[in-house]
């Protein structure tokens, strides 16, 4: 079949190779600039306020779409109960 489609057309294969490219996973500095705020924010949002994001090594990566969406649902403005053994 080489580089056609399944339905022999060649759209079809750019239109899949689309929706395998996964979006790119940015360091706490890009969140952090993408927002406007310092990273020691962006550091405290994942550990106590659920922003999305995961531990590759030491180090945290988030995607901007993900960052986004929880932002516009108020993520970061949720309060939530101080962490145990801080007052």
């Amino acid at each position: 079949m080489g580089l056609l489609g399944e339905d022999g057309c060649y759209s079809c294969v750019r239109g899949r190779k689309e929706r395998l490219m996964a979006e790119a996973w940015v360091s706490v500095d890009e969140v952090a600039t993408h927002l406007g705020v310092a990273k020691e924010s962006v550091y405290r949002w994942i550990e106590y306020k659920g922003l999305p994001a995961h531990k590759i090594g030491r180090l945290w990566k988030c995607q901007l779409s993900a960052v986004d969406a929880w932002v516009r649902a108020r993520g970061a403005a949720r309060p939530q109960a101080a962490p145990v053994g801080e007052v």
